[in-house]
């Protein structure tokens, strides 16, 4: 029988995948930084909110937003009696954590503080939607 070779050399051909596995640590950024919290992220959930309507998007460190779900979209705003309430919020977490699963993405931390969740109630709504339907937010920050 021949022995068998192993690659000496390894070479990883998808460069996200620590990322989706969960593994990958988030920049850090510097020591004496004042929102070094805020930076500290990989993939980051934000509910903005207008006058007339409201946006939901994933935004990644690096290259910045990678999924979004808006009132603005005319599909979406059909179904919808009004752009602004918290039925909106409802269905924007509903609709960006079902494109973030498409996208393989699962796990991410919300932009909003602890504060600012308990306070607002489109922010907490859009925010439990997301676990609701599996995108799991990553409370310590390793």
């Amino acid at each position: 029988m021949s022995a068998l070779r192993y690659a000496t050399r390894f070479v990883n051909r998808n460069p996200r995948n620590l990322e989706m596995m969960g593994l990958q640590k988030p920049p850090v950024g510097y020591e004496f930084e004042k929102d070094s919290a805020k930076r500290s992220f990989i993939y980051k959930v934000e509910l903005l909110q207008s006058k007339a309507h409201q946006d939901a998007r994933l935004v990644h460190y690096r290259d910045g937003t990678v999924v979004e779900a808006s009132t603005r979209e005319k599909s979406i705003s059909d179904q919808l009696y009004s752009n602004t309430d918290t039925c909106a919020a409802m269905n924007l977490g509903r609709i960006l954590a079902v494109r973030c699963l498409r996208a393989g993405i699962h796990f991410a931390l919300p932009a909003a503080s602890e504060e600012q969740i308990e306070t607002s109630k489109h922010v907490s709504v859009d925010f439990m939607y997301l676990q609701v339907c599996n995108v799991w937010f990553l409370s310590d920050r390793q």
